[in-house]
C-alpha cells in the first residue's frame, strides 16, 4: 500500500489544526482526517462521527501498527510542508 497523493487543508477549528484527505495507491480516496495538536505534538485521527449515546466511532481505521504510523508520519510531514508555505523568513505566518 502506497500513500499517493495528500491534500491538507488548515483549520482552526478548536484543537484541530487541519484536515487532510489521503489517496491511496491513486485509486481510494479518505477524506476528513483530522490533525490535532496535543501537548506531545499532533496526532492524526482518521475520518469519523459521533453516535448518538456520544461515542466517537470511526469510519475507517488501520489494522495494523505500521500502517497507522506511515500514515501519521505522511499526513503530519505534508502539514508540516503546508505550514513552512505559509511562513514568513522571521518565521510568522502570512495571512491565508
Amino acid at each position: 500500500m502506497e500513500i499517493t497523493g495528500i491534500r491538507i487543508k488548515l483549520s482552526n477549528d478548536g484543537n484541530v489544526r487541519a484536515y487532510a484527505s489521503i489517496m491511496i495507491d491513486g485509486c481510494f480516496l479518505v477524506k476528513g482526517l483530522a490533525i490535532f495538536e496535543r501537548p506531545k505534538g499532533f496526532f492524526v485521527s482518521m475520518p469519523g462521527r459521533r453516535t448518538s449515546n456520544g461515542v466517537m466511532r470511526n469510519f475507517c481505521y488501520t489494522l495494523n501498527k505500521q500502517t497507522e504510523k506511515m500514515i501519521q508520519d505522511r499526513v503530519i510531514a505534508a502539514f508540516e510542508a503546508e505550514i513552512k508555505k505559509l511562513e514568513n523568513a522571521d518565521g510568522t505566518l502570512l495571512h491565508q
